[in-house]
């Protein structure tokens, strides 16, 4: 494997007289990989590994749910902090209700 920027690699892969070739990501404080298009769901984070046309690859870390103050809460729950109910969203942000 040959690592390309902080995230990316590009890896040969030769089993049963085939030869392939791939890009993929590391990801984030791991030794583990994903391999390009892939994503995976590790302790409530979506890791993705995109294919960008001009043969790169981005690596994202999406956190799913909401976070305040280092509280985790899941889609569409409703929490009350200092008296003012929040409820989150879809894209991890907050509605105040």
């Amino acid at each position: 494997m040959e690592r390309h920027e902080s995230t990316g690699f590009e890896i040969k892969d030769c089993r049963n007289d085939a030869v392939g070739e791939g890009w993929g990501c590391y990801l984030q404080n791991s030794g583990e990989y994903l391999m390009a298009g892939e994503s995976r769901i590790v302790n409530r984070q979506r890791h993705e590994c995109e294919v960008l046309g001009d043969g790169r690859v981005r690596y994202q870390v999406k956190v799913i749910g909401c976070v305040r103050d280092g509280q985790q809460y899941n889609i569409a729950q409703v929490f009350t902090d200092r008296h003012v109910r929040y409820q989150c969203k879809n894209d991890g942000s907050l509605d105040v209700l």
